[in-house]
């Protein structure tokens, strides 16, 4: 029976890693228990499936999995007694596969779990720089207690240099492994993800800055023609606010910028996010 181990992780840092690896969106509908059994259905990529455990079964426990008709599955949802929904990004750390979950309902919360085949394999695992406080034993942090009872009473770690710049090395390191074998993903090899990097480190080992402030453009001819998203105005941080903050706000105005620029062969896009920045320092 394989072995989990659970992390709490900072929004902000489980956001940069969705960005960089993708993410799936997981929907999960849990039912109050039941003879024994207790149940719960999940929608992920397209697919719906009714999974059943038994009662006093470890969370780590088999399950019982019978895939469904889609129109079934939402239909189970609507009925479930408490819901949770999630983006899920996948990420290789050493030898061993860990899954980073951004909770978007009931609550925002982000968690790291790794799967081992044994416990001598579990106790072994070092915990990389970026992750939180380990909350393995603490079945208040599982899917199902989360859909059924809300989130637990326990604030988000904090963004540090050390848990951004390991997080960064880690991304960076799989992204010059990946070129070697010729397998690069897009996302990690446009130049506009270069700066990126470049930038947080920059504003990581500056304690001076505070988050950027946004300019609207007037009159440029640069804007996207019918893009949906929100302007990039964000309310700046008040005077004295610490380091994860301000962490937390570059890596969102990095995140808004680059999304909202044109990524095409003349690197236009990156002169378009870079003309909206003004950095400002205390």
């Amino acid at each position: 029976m394989p072995i989990t181990r659970r992390f709490v992780v900072a929004g902000s840092l489980a956001r940069l890693v969705h960005k960089e690896c993708g993410s799936e969106r997981v929907t999960e509908g849990h039912f109050a228990p039941h003879s024994e059994r207790q149940s719960h259905v999940r929608i992920e990529s397209g697919r719906s499936q009714l999974i059943l455990t038994s009662i006093g079964d470890s969370p780590d426990a088999p399950e019982n999995i019978t895939d469904l008709p889609g129109v079934h599955g939402e239909a189970l949802l609507e009925v479930a007694t408490g819901r949770v929904a999630l983006q899920r990004s996948t990420l290789q750390l050493g030898s061993h596969q860990a899954f980073v979950d951004r909770f978007t309902a009931p609550a925002p919360l982000a968690l790291a779990s790794i799967e081992f085949a044994s416990a001598q394999e579990a106790d072994a695992f070092t915990p990389a720089s970026w992750f939180g406080p380990e909350v393995t034993k603490d079945d208040s942090y599982t899917r199902r207690a989360i859909a059924l009872s809300g989130l637990p009473p326990a604030s988000e770690p904090a963004v540090s240099d050390a848990a951004l710049n390991g997080l960064l090395d880690h991304i960076e390191g799989s992204t010059a492994q990946a070129s070697a074998r010729g397998s690069a993903p897009e996302l990690m090899s446009a130049p506009a993800e270069d700066s990126t990097f470049a930038a947080l480190r920059r504003l990581a080992a500056s304690p001076t800055l505070t988050q950027p402030t946004f300019e609207v453009g007037e009159g440029t001819g640069t804007e996207l023609a019918g893009s949906s998203r929100r302007p990039l105005l964000q309310p700046r941080p008040a005077a004295g606010a610490g380091d994860d903050a301000r962490l937390a706000s570059i890596i969102d105005g990095l995140s808004e910028a680059l999304a909202q620029a044109p990524a095409d062969q003349n690197g236009a896009g990156n002169e378009v996010a870079q003309s909206r920045w003004r950095w400002s320092a205390h």
